[in-house]
């Protein structure tokens, strides 16, 4: 696969605005590299698998292995790199597959929901499908993805399970969620895996997609998945949980001392999640997200509860709150219109080379 070299497309992509510069094979949008698109077509993919990266060639190689290998093969997968070196870059060149394309994100202080948004952006297909770098989808991931978006037209968003592979729960953890049918929209919004996400193109271009705000490698930290989520049912839009639509965990374990410092960004990137919609205007979603920690800290103060772990994470949260609350609603966020306009910049960079 030849990734190509770059062109100059613009500004970041909160503000993308496109400019015209010299023809080649690949494109830049702010600092970062990708290569040209083509427009949407009945005989493209059907489905866009997008995965961000950073610094991890090897397990990225276990990912695409198991999308390439399972039981549905009309999909692009795009893998955007923020990786310091090349070695991610020289595994996509080295796999022979038209399906597989390439993005390099070096945007400074933005982190992995920068590199989802451009994925989106980017994409071809009518439908979505998110995953990470240490992952490995189930054979019948995007066939059964497909299917359920096919049989119900009305479906707009699916949240799947990710699971835990066999590992020394007593030295580390590694991150998972069951995907229970019965889950509360709000809990929802807490507990699902940005690593097994799925969604209608249309649903992100109305909502918006990933705040860059959030999320690894970002100012809050983590949770971009989580404020996409709240987005999502604030909007109404018909939600399925499904437990068989499955990704397994493969290199998500975390041993204990970095499993606690997972579990503080997470804490600090769920509140810096209420405190942004809130901020934006849902503040029925953020008075019951105060609501509810204010309960857990009372609770803790019964007699006979050791509470000192679990109050930590309840000031994190709180913290992470008032932090997400003060910042500009406007800044990070990439609209609907923003992805758009991403979108037609990218297809005008192509068709200024004379690719199809």
């Amino acid at each position: 696969m030849d990734v190509g070299p770059a062109m100059d497309l613009g500004t970041p992509l909160s503000q993308t605005v496109a400019t015209t510069a010299a023809v080649s094979t690949a494109t830049t949008v702010g600092t970062v590299s990708l290569e040209t698109d083509e427009s949407r077509s009945p005989g493209g993919p059907l489905i866009s698998v997008i995965v961000p990266t950073r610094d991890r060639a090897q397990t990225l190689q276990a990912t695409i292995d198991a999308v390439r290998r399972g039981t549905f093969d009309r999909f692009e997968m795009i893998i955007v790199d923020q990786s310091a070196g090349h070695e991610t870059r020289d595994l996509v060149a080295l796999v022979r597959d038209d399906r597989l394309r390439y993005l390099s994100n070096r945007r400074e202080g933005y982190g992995a929901a920068s590199s989802r948004n451009l994925g989106i952006a980017v994409s071809r297909a009518p439908l979505l499908a998110m995953t990470d770098d240490d992952t490995e989808p189930a054979s019948d991931w995007l066939e059964r993805i497909v299917t359920l978006f096919h049989e119900d037209d009305e479906l707009e968003f699916i949240a799947g399970a990710l699971v835990a592979p066999p590992h020394d729960s007593a030295s580390g953890f590694v991150p998972s969620f069951d995907a229970e049918p019965g889950i509360s929209m709000r809990e929802l919004a807490l507990r699902a895996a940005g690593a097994n996400l799925a969604a209608r193109a249309r649903l992100l271009y109305r909502i918006g997609g990933f705040d860059e705000y959030c999320g690894p490698g970002s100012r809050l930290r983590a949770s971009d998945d989580g404020d996409l989520l709240l987005r999502v049912v604030a909007s109404g839009c018909k939600v399925r949980v499904d437990p068989g639509v499955r990704v397994l965990h493969t290199n998500g374990f975390r041993p204990s001392g970095e499993a606690m410092a997972l579990h503080e960004r997470y804490s600090f990137g769920n509140g810096g999640n209420y405190g942004r919609i809130a901020r934006r205007g849902k503040g029925r979603l953020g008075l019951w997200f105060v609501g509810r920690e204010l309960a857990k800290l009372v609770r803790g103060l019964m007699p006979g509860r050791d509470f000192t772990n679990e109050a930590g994470f309840v000031r994190l949260r709180l913290k992470g709150f008032i932090a997400g609350f003060t910042l500009d609603p406007a800044d990070g966020f990439v609209s609907g219109e923003a992805l758009q306009r991403m979108a037609e910049a990218v297809h005008n960079a192509s068709r200024e080379s004379g690719r199809p």
